[in-house]
């Protein structure tokens, strides 16, 4: 029996394919998912759920903002990090919100007041304050 947010996942990847003029909600919808998922450490579920993101709208600031958290939750710093030297100046919605930076860290601090700990949280950290 497959989970909500995986038949989610799916139907959003077999819309994408069907219809382009989806891309912008599918990524939306997928980047929203992914950090729920990773709140709820279903980590690998999310990662699966931003891929769809950033693959649905490669432009989507909001997926570059859940994409390097889950990256990382996954074990995978190394490339966590290309995605944070290349974004974590940027600023989501042309200057409307705080930076990118910013975002970054206030995830770290809200997946760990849920008990969500990762030892390249610190790396993170360090990379972040640059």
């Amino acid at each position: 029996r497959m989970e909500l947010p995986e038949y989610f996942m799916k139907v959003s990847s077999k819309l994408l394919a069907a219809d382009t003029s989806a891309r912008h909600i599918i990524s939306n919808d997928m980047a929203c998912l992914s950090w729920s998922l990773l709140q709820n450490r279903k980590f690998i579920a999310s990662l699966d759920a931003i891929k769809i993101a950033v693959e649905a709208d490669s432009l989507n600031e909001y997926a570059y903002i859940t994409l390097p958290i889950a990256l990382v939750l996954n074990d995978h710093f190394d490339e966590a990090c290309k995605v944070y030297q290349k974004h974590y100046k940027d600023f989501m919605f042309n200057n409307l919100y705080k930076s990118n930076k910013l975002f970054y860290l206030e995830d770290i601090n809200a997946l760990e007041k849920l008990g969500i700990k990762h030892p390249d949280f610190v790396r993170v950290r360090e990379l972040l304050s640059r």
